[in-house]
């Protein structure tokens, strides 16, 4: 059985590596359980006129690399920030760390500081890839209801999940733009939304036709859309005289 290195062994040890590296440092110590502190004492020769500890300092810090998570380029810790409890809905402060890029992987090794049941992203690609469609719908849903919160507009629940429903039915996420809706089979539908001139030219180009099954195609040609009333007809039955239907 062999016994773990003590304190004190494992500060000669990065000692003698430091001052290998390091020939004005004359002595070194650290913290090696917490990395909370560094003493160290540098040593120049008598005839060094000015010795700018800044530079120096800076240097040392250019160069020194204490953790590095990939994707993730810098962050912000919050002691107190308003937050929304996922199980209650009623908002509360907690301790939050806003970081500048994702790395969804990285950050379930860190269990023991994040709750991974709380983290949120305005990744959308990075949700789909780890936790899946589900969650990636439920990412767009709470992403597009934050930005009409933050404008003040309220905007049913409902149309929000229709938008979510429409960016993920096909097991990926679509764009809801243009660029989105170029795999929708109805130029009318593709014209109505944005650049109206360039799917015209692309529907006469391809030999696009319509058949005016989609709500937006029968509203550009003046029809009732089959949704919602619109998706049945009334028919009344003919009165009936002597046995005969009367007509007129």
């Amino acid at each position: 059985m062999v016994d773990k290195p003590n304190q004190k062994e494992l500060n000669r040890s990065r000692e003698g590596r430091v001052k290998e590296r390091t020939p004005t440092v004359s002595r070194f110590e650290c913290d090696e359980a917490q990395g909370e502190w560094c003493d160290f004492t540098l040593e120049y020769d008598s005839n060094i006129p000015k010795v700018l500890m800044l530079s120096i300092v800076q240097e040392a810090v250019r160069k020194s690399l204490i953790q590095q998570i990939p994707g993730i380029r810098s962050c912000v810790y919050v002691a107190d920030e308003k937050v929304q409890d996922a199980v209650t809905g009623e908002e509360v402060k907690r301790a939050v760390i806003h970081t500048d890029g994702v790395n969804l992987e990285a950050m379930q090794k860190y269990g023991e500081f994040i709750n991974p049941n709380t983290i949120k992203t305005n990744d959308i690609a990075a949700v789909l890839r780890v936790y899946g469609v589900e969650a990636a719908r439920q990412s767009i849903i709470l992403e597009l209801g934050g930005v009409f919160d933050g404008h003040g507009i309220s905007v049913d629940r409902r149309h929000l999940n229709l938008i979510g429903d429409y960016m993920t039915r096909n097991g990926t996420f679509t764009p809801f733009n243009r660029n989105g809706l170029k795999g929708n089979v109805s130029p009318f539908t593709k014209m109505s939304f944005e650049t109206t001139l360039s799917f015209l030219k692309d529907a006469l180009l391809d030999g696009d036709w319509d058949d005016l099954t989609t709500p937006s195609g029968r509203i550009v040609m003046g029809r009732l859309g089959k949704i919602g009333t619109g998706a049945f007809d009334v028919l009344t039955r003919l009165h009936v005289k002597n046995g005969k239907n009367q007509v007129g």
